[in-house]
């Protein structure tokens, strides 16, 4: 038997703070792109300014379970659409700021490459099996055991999913596993594919060409960027499997 977490009991499992699901469809595949300069790819890069185009801010916001966002501050007004981050500094003349995991950058390929971090960490805490114990989820197995043994009820908690057997959750967790390592980044270098992205990455600095990183639609010159991309279409393909 399985039951869906709250977003609360979320939160206090894996410690990121609720957010939208789904960032603004252009910043989530636009802002990383400031580090692609370093792959000699400067032409490309975007700005945080120009990212702004066709975000709804009606999905700004969602609360959707507990996965990392990039929140773009100004002044003491947040926002996760990159649109109303640039109407708000261009209204007060204030600077933006992103803020990831709570931490405050100035620079935005900083702030998406900690973006990206949290996301890969993110995906790594939901393929362990926790210990659900009196509404509270526990990560060690001997502590779960020790509230087990003073009369404590034990259930197990995979992502957004609680299981009354241990069995099922570690199923749960083979299966979604399974699922969210079937989504691939491929890279090409000149229109050559290559399934190695470090080979790519030195033919590409060899060659004086770009890489370029897919990860399903979204096709960018930013490895920053495709490394967000594959963590949060792995975090949505894992959290899919657990719950189907």
């Amino acid at each position: 038997m399985k039951k869906l977490l709250t977003t609360t009991a979320l939160m206090a499992a894996f410690g990121f703070a609720a957010s939208a699901w789904a960032q603004c469809p252009h910043s989530a595949k636009q802002a990383g792109k400031t580090t692609a300069d370093k792959q000699g790819c400067a032409k490309t890069c975007g700005d945080a300014k120009k990212v702004a185009a066709g975000c709804d801010k009606s999905k700004c916001g969602q609360g959707c379970g507990s996965v990392p966002k990039l929140v773009y501050k100004v002044g003491d007004e947040t926002t996760c659409c990159s649109k109303t981050a640039d109407k708000m500094a261009k209204d007060s003349g204030a600077s933006i700021k992103f803020v990831v995991a709570g931490k405050e950058y100035s620079d935005q390929g900083k702030a998406y490459t900690a973006y990206a971090d949290a996301l890969e960490t993110r995906y790594e805490q939901m393929t362990e099996l926790c210990y659900m114990v009196d509404g509270k989820c526990v990560h060690c197995p001997k502590e779960a055991g020790a509230a087990a043994k003073a009369g404590s009820k034990v259930k197990y908690c995979v992502a957004s999913v609680t299981f009354d057997d241990k069995a099922d959750a570690e199923a749960a967790i083979a299966r979604a596993t399974k699922a969210a390592g079937e989504i691939k980044m491929t890279t090409t270098v000149d229109g050559k594919p290559y399934c190695c992205a470090q080979t790519a990455a030195k033919v590409a600095k060899d060659s004086g060409k770009c890489c370029e990183y897919s990860v399903g639609d979204c096709k960018t010159k930013c490895e920053t960027t495709a490394r967000a991309e594959l963590a949060k279409a792995r975090i949505d393909a894992f959290l899919k499997a657990v719950q189907s």
